[in-house]
């Protein structure tokens, strides 16, 4: 199923859906860690590709990359310091 991303837990990329009394829910094949229990497919594939921390540090990866990208070929040295202190910010959430 690729639109399951791999195990959270162990990073292994082969997980099932598994349908269980009515219940959906994903089970990594790898390590066995099971996704909380759904009543619609949809919802236990969400809960499984759901991953805040990861989501967050690629948000912040994507500002930092935008102030680099906005420094050009040859920053001057205020744009340089600008451009850490900015980083600070995203980095530290000031």
């Amino acid at each position: 199923m690729s639109e399951l991303k791999p195990c959270p837990f162990c990073g292994n990329g082969d997980a099932i859906n598994i349908v269980s009394g009515g219940w959906h829910l994903v089970r990594c094949f790898y390590c066995g860690f099971l996704s909380n229990s759904h009543y619609k497919r949809e919802d236990a594939i969400k809960d499984w590709n759901t991953r805040p921390t990861e989501d967050a540090l690629t948000a912040k990866l994507a500002d930092i990359r935008r102030i680099f990208d906005g420094l050009g070929e040859q920053p001057t040295n205020e744009a340089i310091i600008h451009a850490m202190s900015e980083i600070k910010s995203v980095v530290y959430d000031a």
